[in-house]
Formats: structure tokens, C-alpha cells, sequence
């Protein structure tokens, strides 16, 4: 309230927005009534979202801010509002602070609570919440507290009536202290975060349909973590890749749709299709030899006097113009709608699917069957068929071969 209040008298087109959790019953009512009276009172807009949660829900705090933040965009984006303000404070920042610390929380979690965050606003983060309240009597603004805020029933509210209070008898003026280590964390963080920036120019490669990152050197690790935390991968998981970031073919997941998978020189990031069981294994350097239960794929360079055309023409040993393809290749599952431009075919593409069929290629097989692919393109169906892409030319100066044994029955 103190915040609209603020806004207004300065003269700046505000709308208000309030959620109602429908949690404190007749209080949930009053304070709804409040705002809207206050909003409709000085001329202007006022937005109410309805979002009735069970008071025993699990993270009740974390799915409230969530439903919150999803409406406050959705009214943004409907209406063309350039910028949320929220009231934060010192205090939230602290309460924060101690939060995330206890609960582990790492350098970007300690610091998180910033006056600007692309379009958010908290004019207010270095007020603390006795200055806002002596403004609110000073000047008659109207609030009403929320009363859970008193329940120790939540951790943040046992943080904030148990633990600060306890703080303050053992050092008096902590806060000032606490204050002053989040700005050195900030300061930290900004560092930290140019030196990431740096690291990722030189290190992180962008490609169609995965992202290759340099395998980082130890002191490096930090790095590599920060950037990793914004596809989702948490503490636990980014602490196990590190114990195994020299040991290839290792996969590890994040909560957020995201894996990436261990190499000799580099790692794979990519987004998880709707095959969360797909095989993925790449040939990421020269030579190489890729394992699986089913078949084993080579691929090396040889020179020009070792090639034998006429050796295989059933595709189990494809030569090939290594520059026209790009490093690392992917080899994967077989995808419905599969095609690849068959040499010979004159870059007419043909459906791999059809090709099963043709060579009479069971179901069980067909799922187990290894596709080999480079930059989202597939060069390579072994005993099946190869890319006319890739073939030999007069210009090619680099041949290099790919050839596949396939298990017998055990």
C-alpha cells in the first residue's frame, strides 16, 4: 500500500494487482476489499486474480509466489504494462538470506532479491519494514497485515518471528552486518558472472540440436555450474558430473527437460525429446569406438590409397569426404519421418522407414537400429544406406570411414 501510495503521488499511470489464495477466509475477503476500494478511490485500474489454494497443499509459499508471478506476465502481456513494482525490502533480503543459506543455497541463490530484474522493480530494497510502516501512519495510508504471517507454520515465518529476534539478542544491529555481506556476495556475483560470460564465449558452441561445451578444467568447475543451473541441473546432479566428468558416456538429467553427456574432450548438452528412453551416444573425436549392447561403430582416417570401393556395397563400411560433415556426430534412435538423401538418388530423399520395410527389418531391430547423424542430418544408416552429402569427390582431401559390427545373438 505504501508503495501505491508512492507511485501515485508521483504521478506515475499505475493499474494494482492483488491475488486472493482464499487462505484466511473473512481476512482473505477484507484485505481483497481493501485494495480494490483504495485503487477505485485515486481513478485506477484495479486487477484481482481468484486462485483458491488447499491451506494443506505442499510448498504452499512456492506455488502461491508461482501463481502470482504467471498472472502479474499474464496481465502484462494483455493490457501492454511495461514493468511490475513490488514492495521487497531489506528485510525480505535478509529473511531471504538466511532462507537459501540454511537451506544450502549457493552464491546466485544468496543474491537474488535486485532492485531491477529485466521488467521487475523494487524501489524499496534498501527500506527497511519499520521505515514503511512509519511512512504508512505518517502519511495515513491504509493496510492491513496478513495474518499468517504471524503462524510459524511456514519456515520463512519461523526465520522471521523465531530466528531474527534470537539474532538480534546475540548482536545487536546484525542486520547492518548481513546487509553488508549481501552487497559484497552481490559484488562477487557480478564478477563471477563476467568471468562465466568470458568462459562461455570460448568454451560453449551452439549447434541445431545440442550444445557442445569444452570439457572444463578443474578451477573451471564453478563456472560450468552456473551456466548448467539455468537448464535445470541442481547441486546434487552438477557434484556427481564433476566426480565423472572424465569418464565418457556418463548422462546426467535435470529436472527442467535437459542431459548432458560425458565425452574425452567435450560435453554434449541437449533438451530431451519425447523418447526419454532413446539411446543417444555420440563419436565426438577421431579415431573412435562406440559400444552399445546391440553393435559396435568405428569410425577413423585413412589415407587415399587404403580405399577400396567395391569392399562393401551392402553400407556396413561407408568412405566418405570427412570435411563435409561436422564433429561431433550423434547417434541415435530411429525417429517416425526419418529420411535421408541416398547416394545415388541424386539428393532425392527417401524414408528410412521404407527402407526397413525393403530389407525386411523386424520391429525389435528396427527400434535398436543406430542412426548416425551430423548437424540434425543423417548420414548414415548402416547396411542400409549412406547420404549422398557426404560422398567422395574429385575435391575431397580428407576420407575418412565408418563401419559397424553388429552382435551375434548370445
Amino acid at each position: 500500500m505504501v508503495l501505491a501510495d508512492c507511485l501515485n503521488k508521483k504521478g506515475i499511470p499505475i493499474a494494482i494487482a492483488h491475488c486472493n489464495y482464499h487462505l484466511r477466509d473473512e481476512d482473505s475477503k477484507l484485505d481483497a476489499k481493501l485494495v480494490k476500494e483504495w485503487t477505485l478511490l485515486h481513478g485506477l485500474t484495479f486487477h484481482i486474480g481468484e486462485f483458491p489454494i488447499e491451506p494443506n497443499t505442499q510448498g504452499i509459499q512456492d506455488k502461491a509466489r508461482k501463481m502470482r508471478l504467471s498472472y502479474f506476465q499474464e496481465l502484462m502481456s494483455e493490457f501492454g504494462y511495461k514493468y511490475l513494482f513490488t514492495a521487497h525490502h531489506q528485510d525480505d533480503a535478509i529473511e531471504n538470506f538466511l532462507f537459501r543459506l540454511l537451506n544450502g543455497s549457493g552464491l546466485r541463490g544468496l543474491t537474488t532479491i535486485e532492485q531491477k530484474n529485466q521488467y521487475s522493480i523494487k524501489p524499496f530494497h534498501n527500506i527497511s519494514k519499520v521505515e514503511l510502516i512509519e511512512y504508512a501512519v505518517k502519511f495515513e495510508v491504509p493496510f492491513r497485515e496478513d495474518l499468517s504471517n504471524h503462524s510459524n507454520k511456514y519456515s520463512r515465518n519461523k526465520i522471521r518471528n523465531k530466528l531474527k529476534p534470537l539474532l538480534e539478542e546475540i548482536k545487536p544491529g546484525y542486520k547492518t552486518a548481513i546487509l553488508q555481506s549481501i552487497h559484497i556476495l552481490e559484488n562477487a556475483q557480478k564478477y563471477l558472472t563476467h568471468q562465466k560470460n568470458v568462459w562461455k564465449n570460448i568454451n560453449v558452441h551452439y549447434h541445431k540440436t545440442h550444445i557442445s561445451i569444452n570439457k572444463p578444467v578443474q578451477l573451471e568447475y564453478y563456472l560450468l555450474n552456473e551456466f548448467l543451473i539455468d537448464f535445470g541441473f541442481n547441486y546434487s546432479v552438477l557434484e556427481d558430473l564433476q566426480n565423472q566428468i572424465d569418464t565418457s558416456a556418463r548422462t546426467f538429467f535435470s529436472t527442467a527437460g535437459y542431459k548432458i553427456t560425458t565425452g574425452k574432450d567435450i560435453l554434449i548438452l541437449e533438451q530431451i525429446g519425447s523418447q526419454s528412453d532413446e539411446m543417444v551416444r555420440y563419436i565426438e573425436f577421431v579415431p573412435s569406438e562406440i559400444l552399445s549392447s546391440n553393435w559396435m561403430i568405428y569410425l577413423d582416417i585413412i589415407i587415399e590409397s587404403e580405399v577400396d570401393f567395391f569392399q562393401d556395397n551392402q553400407f556396413n563400411k561407408i568412405y566418405f569426404d570427412f570435411d563435409q560433415i561436422k564433429m561431433p556426430l550423434k547417434i541415435r534412435n530411429f525417429y517416425s519421418g526419418d529420411k535421408i538423401k541416398m547416394l545415388g538418388m541424386h539428393g532425392k530423399a527417401k524414408k528410412v522407414k521404407k527402407m526397413f520395410s525393403d530389407h525386411r527389418v523386424d520391429s525389435v531391430s528396427k527400434r535398436a537400429w543406430p542412426i548416425i547423424e551430423s548437424e540434425n542430418e543423417i548420414i548414415w544408416i548402416p547396411s542400409l544406406g549412406m547420404s549422398e552429402n557426404v560422398k567422395i569427390t574429385a575435391k575431397t582431401s580428407k576420407i575418412a570411414c565408418l563401419w559397424w559390427q553388429k552382435h551375434t545373438d548370445q
